[in-house]
């Protein structure tokens, strides 16, 4: 492949014909309805925090690792797949008895995918259960359901690859 730089262009041939990647994330969590799936741009939330103690010793005070404190993990702009929020949304009532008073804690698998759709990273949240659900949209013309975010707390996080 050749590849040409224009002097006057901001822009390179190279850069044109070969646009930056587009990612966006796959997620799947089960619920009593079945498994969902989501298409989300944005996730935060995947990270922790040492909580620490002091210890007197002969040396002074040593800080000591007391437990790990992890964040809300937040799923933002997702869309239902066609095929599973039809049985979620059919009763909003068991929607929320379901998703916020039963507190049913799954665990939630994220896939960082490229434009290819091959995964590139993933993780598992264990233990989740939703504390926030905001839904944005719901169109029947296009069969879309738009989540405006979803925030779980959860007890563990892996690197999966």
């Amino acid at each position: 492949m050749k590849i040409i730089y224009m002097s006057n262009s901001t822009k390179s041939y190279h850069q044109e014909s070969h646009p930056l990647l587009q990612y966006q994330f796959l997620i799947k969590y089960t619920s009593k309805k079945g498994e969902v799936v989501l298409n989300a741009q944005s996730v935060s939330g995947l990270g922790f925090s040492m909580e620490q103690e002091g210890v007197d010793s002969t040396n002074g005070i040593l800080r000591v690792p007391k437990g790990i404190q992890y964040e809300k993990l937040k799923i933002e702009k997702a869309l239902f797949s066609e095929t599973n929020y039809k049985g979620l949304l059919k009763d909003p009532y068991e929607l929320f008895r379901n998703m916020y008073i039963q507190r049913d804690k799954s665990d939630v698998y994220i896939y960082l995918r490229n434009s290819l759709m091959d995964i590139q990273q993933s993780w598992v949240v264990k233990g989740a259960y939703p504390v926030s659900w905001k839904i944005s949209d719901l169109n029947s013309r296009s069969s879309e359901v738009i989540i405006t975010s979803i925030e779980f707390d959860y007890y563990k996080l892996i690197r999966v690859k």
